[in-house]
């Protein structure tokens, strides 16, 4: 039934529309009753008019696209549905403009109804059904007259009850034109076939108003020569089809041609479908193994599992490659099982193996995920035992996995093996499966040697990483043809090697492979050479720094002296007491020197670091500042409490020790302390100081900084003074941070939907560097503004860790100015406001709005809705906290 149904869709094939009685929504329920409906027995006389005397059959060639001719003499038969009325009395009758076709017949309708009929005109309908065969001609003129079936479309009804009879026209077939692009120019094409993951072929069965008979195969036969250019035009009928994804496969005198489409193509009726396949694989032979080809048993209702051996493809294009197997046949469809000795091997060459292309049997789908193994290897594989054997089975090429819904898949294998094999995990079954060779190729004789010359190859070498020249492996390679390699080493923190020189750079102590690989050419087959390298580190220590002065109480601003016995060494160090790295603060590089200033308590750590040594022990000295006895509290209550686009504002508890504060706004999330400069009150920001911005008379210290221009993630430090000289050594540890992100809609932002939809979908936006998804409904985009018209939900990115705090919109100077806006937590159509988040009526253009929320939850998506219609948006400034 839903076959039915899908192709009426397409044919026009339709059942009676019946306009009945219309129902009020509001009124009370009772008891409906039908008055009996008189009938109606009539006579009309019906007249179809073509547009020209021929519209069938044959194909007129434009630049760009195509159109099709009927030709009136195929006028033979005329079929009117839904009451299976055949008319009498058909006369046909030509003019030198178009071809009209009379039909009188008797309608039998019901008053105050009106009846939708469907017709076709079609040659020779009663003996044999429409049909679209599964092999037929490239030429537009030599269609199955069958095959392409179409009325032309003027109507005209004569009778009593005209305005009750609605005649609508169509062909349930569709022409195709594709243009075959980059074949070799003088060869000569003899086939085309044409499989996709839905059917192509059937026949119509007019009583039974359906599809039968259905294949997703077309084979179209050729001889044409393929002139300059390399491109051949070829055309073809289907059934209407939607999203049909293909594989096409051109085969010449000289190369067989594939490719399977990456996007899915509609074949849509009462227009020529036009479309070009460019990109084509160019392969040498291309193999068919099906039901056929095994010739084991396919009558009877069970399934015979049996080995077969010795089979090679019979048709043209095909390599000398034989196969053997173990499978199972049933009926139509080839099985491999995922069980021991089951699988299909290559015993002869066909070539290089390059692609396997599988067609799944429809009516024996397998389970989702069964999987497919390709595997390859350079001798022959002597029986189906060899694949469950790790020494005999080969390398794996690559995996063809199934998904419900797949008709065709295949696997591009990249590979220059000389022989094949198909493995499954578990029973899958198939129409057929195709595998693609190139002529077979030379070996290039790549290899490692002791010193890069003809000899015996090199499996494995040593090196030794020591302070001075290091000792390298003993390992060339020998390249005889000057073939172009790439070079690489599985470890690189083992050792480096340049992809291009072959130049080798020792890192530490470890194992790793060095490889040399060639990609392969017309000539010679894709190798890859390895040998693996030892490598043993006898490097020296640099020289532990030492502090001067040494650790202990200095005067304030005292300059502290790191330095290394090791001439040449780069001091690395830290004030905060944390271990230092080759990311640390340094001083001159090759040095041997850093000079640290204390101007607050700190604990200093360094080590010296020099290429082709080992780096240095960690040295560590603490200094305290002269005149403090202890170390002042750090800051308490240190908050955010408003945080966005264009003010900070930060507080905490004031302490009665302290004379003065000094607090800074930073990116970043490293505090590394604040340098005291005499002045009071100071403000770090941005890197500058500034005037003083808070208030110490009270018990909590506040602080306000506007016209920022920071964007991104903020923390807040505070630091206390003590005499009024001096800061306290502790470095305040509690932070807090958050994100500004401001988003411009005044142009599109990059493929965001320019009609309005009511599926909610996803968008993204790149910002920085970074993407951000945004959720639209009933949204689109112009080069202006974000149009919201009503109902409409714009659902804002949600950030992992972070709540939103703080939405700021800007409308357009032509936004309505009774537009109402609020922030939501709950998805379209139905929105519940979140606190803070209140409707707003904006009630002036070019303005802006904002929303300060609370209790918003952290990695979660609020809308902004719109009540009414046209906001328009040009801007969005957001602020999370966490």
């Amino acid at each position: 039934m839903k076959k039915t149904i899908k192709y009426f869709g397409f044919i026009a094939i339709v059942a009676m529309a019946i306009v009945g009685c219309a129902k009020e929504i509001d009124a009370p329920k009772e008891e409906a009753i039908e008055e009996p409906q008189e009938k109606v027995v009539e006579t009309h006389t019906v007249t179809i008019s073509a547009g020209s005397p021929e519209t069938k059959t044959s194909i007129v060639e434009g630049v760009s696209s195509a159109s099709f001719k009927w030709s009136s003499d195929d006028a033979t038969r005329f079929h009117i549905f839904e009451n299976e009325v055949e008319g009498t009395d058909i006369g046909l009758e030509t003019s030198d403009e178009y071809v009209t076709v009379k039909l009188t017949a008797t309608f039998e309708t019901v008053s105050a109804a009106s009846y939708k009929y469907t017709a076709f005109l079609a040659k020779n309908v009663s003996g044999n059904n429409p049909q679209i065969p599964s092999t037929q001609t490239c030429t537009g003129t030599a269609y199955d007259p069958n095959a392409d079936i179409l009325i032309a479309k003027p109507v005209i009804n004569e009778g009593s009850v005209l305005a009750k009879l609605d005649m609508q026209f169509g062909r349930p077939c569709v022409i195709n034109k594709m243009t075959l692009k980059g074949l070799t120019v003088g060869e000569t094409l003899s086939s085309v076939e044409i499989y996709a993951d839905k059917p192509l072929t059937g026949y119509y069965d007019i009583e039974g108003k359906t599809w039968t008979g259905e294949s997703a195969k077309i084979t179209l036969s050729s001889s044409q020569e393929v002139p300059e250019g390399g491109q051949v035009t070829v055309y073809f009928v289907t059934m209407p089809v939607e999203s049909a994804t293909l594989t096409v496969t051109a085969i010449t005198d000289g190369h067989v041609y594939n490719k399977t489409f990456g996007s899915a193509i509609n074949f849509v009726m009462d227009q020529v479908t036009v479309f070009g396949v460019s990109s084509l694989g160019k392969f040498k032979y291309r193999d068919v193994i099906t039901q056929t080809l095994t010739g084991l048993a396919t009558s009877g209702a069970t399934e015979s599992y049996n080995s077969w051996s010795n089979k090679n493809y019979p048709g043209v294009g095909h390599s000398s490659a034989v196969y053997a197997g173990n499978s199972c046949e049933y009926v139509s469809y080839l099985q491999i099982r995922g069980k021991s000795n089951s699988g299909i091997i290559s015993t002869t060459s066909g070539g290089n193996i390059k692609r396997v292309f599988v067609a799944y049997c429809t009516s024996k789908n397998p389970q989702d995920g069964r999987k497919l193994k390709v595997l390859g290897k350079e001798s022959a594989y002597s029986a189906t035992s060899d694949l469950y054997n790790d020494s005999l089975k080969g390398d794996e090429i690559g995996t063809i996995t199934f998904h419900t819904g797949d008709k065709i898949n295949s696997l591009n294998a990249v590979s220059d093996y000389d022989y094949v094999a198909l493995l499954a995990d578990g029973a899958i079954y198939y129409d057929e499966i195709d595998i693609f060779w190139d002529d077979a190729k030379s070996d290039p004789g790549i290899k490692w040697t002791a010193d890069g010359n003809s000899g015996d190859a090199v499996a494995a070498a040593s090196a030794t990483r020591k302070t001075g020249p290091d000792d390298m492996p003993a390992a060339s390679l020998y390249n005889p043809n000057s073939l172009s390699v790439t070079y690489s080493s599985t470890d690189d923190t083992v050792a480096e090697i340049n992809s291009t020189s072959g130049e080798i750079t020792l890192k530490t102590a470890g194992v790793t492979t060095i490889k040399a690989t060639f990609a392969g050419n017309a000539t010679y087959k894709a190798t890859v050479v390895s040998y693996s390298l030892t490598v043993t580190d006898s490097r020296t220590d640099c020289e532990t720094p030492a502090f001067s002065p040494a650790a202990g109480s200095v005067a304030a601003d005292t300059e502290i002296t790191i330095s290394s016995t090791t001439l040449g060494s780069t001091i690395y160090y830290t004030t905060d007491g944390t271990t230092p790295t080759t990311s640390s603060l340094h001083g001159t590089i090759g040095a041997a020197s850093a000079t640290v200033t204390i101007d607050v308590a700190k604990t200093l750590k360094a080590i010296a670091v020099k290429e082709d040594y080992f780096n240095s022990s960690i040295a560590s000295a603490s200094y305290t500042i002269t005149g403090i006895t202890s170390p002042l509290p750090d800051p308490t209550g240190v908050a955010i409490t408003v945080l966005n686009s264009t003010t900070f504002t930060g507080s905490w508890t004031n302490d009665t020790n302290a004379a003065d504060y000094e607090w800074i706004v930073s990116t970043s999330s490293t505090y590394a302390g604040i340098v005291h400069d005499g002045s009071e009150k100071n403000v770090i920001f941005e890197g500058n100081r500034s005037s003083a911005e808070y208030d110490l008379s009270g018990s909590t210290c506040t602080v306000t900084k506007s016209d920022l221009t920071l964007s991104g993630k903020y923390y807040f430090y505070v630091k206390a003074k003590g005499d009024g000289v001096y800061y306290s050594d502790s470095e305040n540890t509690i932070s807090k941070s958050g994100i500004v992100l401001s988003f411009a809609l005044n142009s599109n932002p990059g493929g965001w939907p320019t009609t309005n939809s009511t599926t909610l979908t996803d968008y993204t936006y790149t910002l920085s560097g970074t993407n951000y998804t945004f959720k639209l409904y009933n949204i689109k985009c112009n080069s202006g503004y974000l149009m919201c018209t009503k109902t409409a939900g714009l659902g804002l990115p949600a950030i992992s860790g972070y709540k939103l705090s703080s939405v700021i919109a800007n409308n357009s100077g032509g936004c309505s100015t009774s537009v109402k806006v609020g922030i939501s937590s709950t998805a379209p159509t139905t929105f519940t406001g979140v606190t803070g988040g209140a409707d707003q009526t904006w009630s002036t253009t070019s303005s802006t709005y904002t929303y300060n929320l609370s209790s918003t939850s952290a990695n979660t998506v609020y809308y902004l809705y719109v009540t009414t219609a046209n906001a328009q948006i040009v801007k969005l400034t957001l602020t999370y906290l966490d």
